[in-house]
C-alpha cells in the first residue's frame, strides 16, 4: 500500500458565493472612488483666485486746429485695470476684452479691448497684470462733472489652466466705482 496523498487529506475548496451584501458593499466603494476622483479633477482644475481694481484713470483731450471746422478735439477717458492673480499654481489666459463706462444718468460709452493681436495674454501664479483701456466719448468742458462719478463694467473670457490642463472659456463680470477720471486721488479703485 501507498503512502496517503496529501491531497486526500483536505476538503475540497468550497466556491464563496456572493451575497447581495458584497454586491452592495463593492458598488459602495466604487461611487466612493468614483466621487473622490471627481472632487481631484474639479479641486485642480479650480478658478484662479482674481482681483481686479482701476489702478489710474484720466480725460485725455487730443485738439486738431483746421481753420475751416474751428476746433476740432477727441477726447479719450482713459484707464488701467489691475488683475491680481492671488491663485499659487492656476495660469489665467484672457482671451478677450469688452467693457462700458457709463458717466451720465442715460449716456453709456462703450470700450472694447476685444481681439487684438495682444489676445490673447497669459497671466503665471501670484502676478498681477496690468490692462490699458482708451474709449473715445465726446466729453465736452461744458459739463464739467460728467466724469467724476463714473461706473466701469467690464467682460472678459477667460481659461484657466493647472499643469498644462486648460479649462473651458469662463465669462467673467464685474464693476468698478466710483471712478472719477479728473481726480487722481482715490486710486485704486476696488471692483466687484
Amino acid at each position: 500500500m501507498g503512502a496517503p496523498s496529501s491531497r486526500s487529506s483536505r476538503p475540497p475548496p468550497r466556491r464563496i458565493r456572493w451575497r447581495s451584501k458584497h454586491y452592495v458593499s463593492v458598488a459602495m466603494v466604487g461611487a466612493l472612488v468614483a466621487i473622490a476622483l471627481v472632487a481631484a479633477i474639479f479641486i485642480i482644475l479650480a478658478p484662479a483666485h482674481l482681483t481686479f481694481s482701476i489702478a489710474q484713470a484720466n480725460v485725455a483731450v487730443y485738439g486738431i486746429y483746421l481753420p475751416s471746422f474751428h476746433n476740432t478735439t477727441n477726447t479719450h477717458l482713459n484707464f488701467i485695470l489691475t488683475v491680481n492673480n492671488s491663485s499659487p499654481s492656476t495660469v489665467v489666459w484672457y482671451e478677450s476684452m469688452a467693457g462700458e463706462v457709463s458717466y451720465g444718468p442715460a449716456a453709456k460709452d462703450w470700450v472694447r479691448f476685444g481681439k487684438t493681436p495682444y489676445m490673447p495674454v497669459g497671466q503665471e501664479p501670484l502676478s498681477t497684470r496690468n490692462f490699458s483701456f482708451s474709449a473715445d466719448y465726446g466729453y465736452n468742458e461744458n459739463t464739467p462733472n460728467a466724469v467724476e462719478s463714473c461706473r466701469i463694467l467690464m467682460e472678459s473670457k477667460v481659461r484657466f489652466a493647472r499643469r498644462g490642463l486648460r479649462t473651458r472659456p469662463y465669462t467673467v463680470r464685474f464693476s468698478c466705482e466710483p471712478v472719477n477720471f479728473e481726480d487722481w486721488k482715490h486710486f485704486p479703485v476696488m471692483c466687484a
